[in-house]
Order: C-alpha cells, then structure tokens, then sequence
C-alpha cells in the first residue's frame, strides 16, 4: 500500500477504479498528460539527486579511507623507525657487555685458576689440592658439604 501511494500520482489516486478505467478507454486529456510527465520528471529528478547524494558520500568515504591509510601507514613507518633505532642500540649494547663480559671472564678465570692451584689445609691437618672442576663448583655455591 506504501509503494502504491508513492508510485501512483495523487491525481490519478483521486479518480479511483472507474476513472482510471475511463482513461484507458477514451485517452487522457492534455492536463493529464502534463501532470502525468511533471510527476515523471519529479521522480527522475529525486532520483537524480539520490543518486548524486549518495556518489557524493562515497567519494567522502573513499577519501577519509585514503586519509586513515595514509595516517596508519604513516604511524606505520615511524613504528619502523623506532623499531630499528632500538634493534641497533640493543646490539650495540650487547656488544659492549658482552666485551665486559669477557673481561670478567679471563679475569675470574685466572683467579680460579690461582684458587686451583693452592694447597688448602682441611681441618685434619692434610694438604689437599683441588682440581679445576672442584673448585668452580666450590665458588659457585653448588657444593656445601665435604664429606
């Protein structure tokens, strides 16, 4: 019913089943015939302006689409940036601790090899000398009783 009201013009709504059914037989008189073509334009026109309504909105979408992707990639590339600014900065910090590293290395080295090679007094009175293995073991606190 919604789509009859909107589709058929209120002229020819006015006239009802009969008028319209004379109209078929005799023709339509020229008022008619001009009512008839204004309405037909009026609904072109609307749907002209639909149409261009609508063309216009989705050149307005399609351009803050443009500007959100220009902005992600954007945001993107400076992610990127930073990414590899950190990359070279963690590896120039793994560089520098691993040369402190080794330093502390070749230094507590010597001084378990110091350590290995001293003669310790037990509480028995009998000089012992510990082996490399042993003493590492020793000062890295895994070994706590000597049975």
């Amino acid at each position: 019913m919604a789509r009859a009201e909107k589709d058929i013009p209120i002229e020819e709504r006015k006239k009802g089943f009969l008028g319209r059914l004379g109209k078929k037989i005799i023709g339509e008189s020229s008022e008619e015939f001009a009512a008839r073509h204004a309405y037909v334009r009026d609904v072109e026109l609307r749907r002209a302006q639909r149409i261009e309504q609508a063309r216009k909105q989705r050149d307005d979408e399609r351009k803050d689409a443009e500007r959100a992707l220009a902005d992600a990639r954007k945001f993107e590339e400076g992610l990127r940036n930073k990414i590899r600014k950190n990359t070279a900065d963690l590896k120039r910090n793994n560089r520098d601790r691993l040369a402190s590293a080794k330093a502390s290395l070749e230094k507590t080295r010597s001084q378990f090899n110091r350590l290995a090679s001293e003669k310790i007094k037990l509480v028995s009175g009998s000089p012992l000398k510990f082996s490399t293995a042993y003493m590492y073991l020793l000062l890295a606190g895994e070994i706590w009783y000597i049975y």
